[in-house]
């Protein structure tokens, strides 16, 4: 399991569709890929196609950001990444709000 890559760039690479559901199956277990960034690939897939791959992607719990810019890509699909991106965003703040409530209680004192 990788643990030390946290930004990989596929840009400009002529990857299918395939390539990267294989690479979104890939990185389900992956512990350490923050960025991935697929932009001017050969990328066009339906929105289910999408759907399949976002949801394998969604095990992967440290992936912050996923870019597929300038790939032929539909609206429907450009606004399933875009809600992946903007829950993932609301989680990690989330969870930076339980870390920040966990250490003061740990900070404080306690009670007399």
């Amino acid at each position: 399991h990788n643990v030390c890559l946290e930004t990989l760039s596929l840009r400009e690479n002529n990857l299918s569709t395939a390539a990267v559901q294989n690479l979104a199956s890939g990185l389900v277990d992956n512990a350490g890929l923050k960025i991935l960034d697929l932009r001017d690939n050969k990328i066009n897939m339906s929105l289910q196609i999408c759907r399949e791959m976002l949801s394998r992607l969604d095990q992967n719990i440290t992936l912050e950001q996923l870019d597929m810019g300038s790939n032929p890509v539909g609206i429907g699909v450009a606004g399933a990444i875009n809600d992946r991106q903007r829950i993932l965003r609301e989680l990690r703040q989330e969870e930076d709000q339980a870390e920040l409530e966990q250490l003061q209680r740990e900070m404080l004192p306690p009670p007399s």
